[in-house]
């Protein structure tokens, strides 16, 4: 997964390790995430089209707020 930063007009990507734990479904939408640690559940979703994973669009805490959020 991409963790995306943009600072001052520049963008920084770096790509961390989750797990896909469900998806609203296979064509795109959001996806809930897990951190390879297992300590917080946040979504992705697919970014640019030249963009080799999906992008983290936030941490929400545990499953059940994470799944709330989409």
């Amino acid at each position: 997964m991409i963790v995306r930063h943009v600072i001052e007009g520049n963008i920084e990507d770096e790509v961390i390790s989750a797990w896909l734990v469900g998806q609203e479904d296979s064509n795109g939408g959001y996806k809930i995430v897990m951190r390879d640690d297992g300590l917080q559940f946040g979504l992705a979703s697919n970014g640019f089209p030249s963009d080799k994973h999906p992008i983290l669009c936030g941490w929400y805490g545990n499953l059940h707020s994470a799944f709330a959020a989409m």
